[in-house]
């Protein structure tokens, strides 16, 4: 029998495959007995795609929020908010916001990229106006340092920003479009995107 093993587990899985209940156990026990963060990291996207979103599994899950590694934080935002995973984002968003500080993109990067990953495919879905402005007014002014004093950490993060708010708008067109690394800053900002946007904004605020 070949030795049991987490990335193998999880091809399996992503080949929509079904786990032994054995497979199923050791899952579970990587997510306490691991050798370090990245398998931790592994075994809580694998228990996310072996298990539903339960009120004990999302517990168990949640505690890992507590982690000081980036990695194991974007594995928590996968499984918890991504719709590949359990997709309740809805119920996480001011927790999601508190991580995409700009002084925290270094030490988060891992988990910044997954955050504003999932916050587009929650955009999309629900339209949160209040989440629009809250990315929107970030990306303008980090584009606006970038313009000024250009860095390439920042241009990526602020690339994470921009189609974090495109998919929202145009959901899974957006992907196909796509590059990490490729944008000309802003050259290849849509501005009929970021019209779009800012009509959304400017309505929400005259309701109040």
């Amino acid at each position: 029998m070949d030795e049991i093993n987490l990335n193998k587990i999880l091809i399996k899985l992503k080949s929509h495959c079904s786990l032994t209940k054995y497979e199923k156990e050791f899952v579970s026990i990587k997510l306490n007995y691991f050798e370090n963060f990245e398998e931790l990291e592994q075994a809580i996207r694998a228990f996310g795609l072996c298990n539903r979103s339960s009120n004990e599994n999302v517990c168990i899950i949640e505690k890992y929020f507590s982690s000081k590694s980036d990695i194991v934080l974007s594995g928590v935002v996968k499984v918890l908010c991504a719709q590949s995973y359990w997709g309740l984002a809805g119920n996480y968003v001011e927790k999601l916001k508190g991580f995409l500080k700009k002084e925290d993109a270094f030490e988060l990067s891992e988990t910044q990229i997954a955050v504003f990953s999932v916050l587009g495919e929650y955009l999309n879905k629900t339209c949160d106006v209040e989440l629009y402005e809250v990315i929107y007014e970030m990306f303008v002014n980090e584009l606006q340092e970038y313009i000024c004093d250009p860095d390439y950490f920042q241009k990526v993060r602020l690339e994470r920003m921009y189609h974090c708010l495109d998919y929202g708008i145009r959901g899974d067109v957006s992907e196909l479009e796509y590059r990490v690394g490729r944008m000309e800053l802003p050259k290849d900002i849509d501005e009929d995107i970021m019209m779009e946007i800012i009509k959304l904004i400017k309505r929400k605020k005259k309701k109040r």
